[in-house]
């Protein structure tokens, strides 16, 4: 379905090639150039670069339309045909996604857990007290 806007461009630049102006060898190669370059990354589904190549051809053909290389008509059919590329390159090419960048995912590190024990009381000894009065004997005294 894209190619066929490719195509378009391709025709609307050679057409425009025949115009009334004389351009120089170096700007129709230029111009055709872009549109190969469009087609090529239109070809490999490269959205932005298909886009780029498309906006390079318009600001080539305003160039040479001011340099008198490119009559004003010649030139106003193709930039319709660039931007009518571009419009469909952005539509029917989906965009870059980005590379998956792997990303490191944290191990979770055990927490120890406290080992709880009764607290130990301190063993019972001879009470010392009030009132028994007596020693360890039994005696009172």
């Amino acid at each position: 379905m894209w190619r066929w806007w490719i195509v378009v461009a391709a025709v609307v630049v050679l057409a425009g090639c025949g115009s009334e102006p004389r351009r120089s060898g170096g700007t129709a190669d230029a111009l055709h150039k872009d549109v190969a370059a469009a087609r090529a990354a239109a070809g490999s589904g490269d959205r932005d670069a298909a886009v780029a190549a498309l906006a390079d051809l318009e600001k080539r053909v305003g160039q040479a339309e001011s340099d008198g290389e490119l009559s004003s008509s010649a030139a106003d059919a193709l930039r319709r045909g660039a931007a009518r590329a571009r419009r469909r390159a952005e539509l029917e090419i989906a965009p870059s996604q980005p590379e998956a960048t792997p990303t490191a995912t944290a191990t979770p590190t055990p927490t120890p857990t406290p080992t709880l024990t009764p607290e130990k009381k301190p063993p019972k000894g001879p009470k010392k007290g009030k009132g028994h009065g007596k020693d360890e004997q039994g005696d009172e005294g």
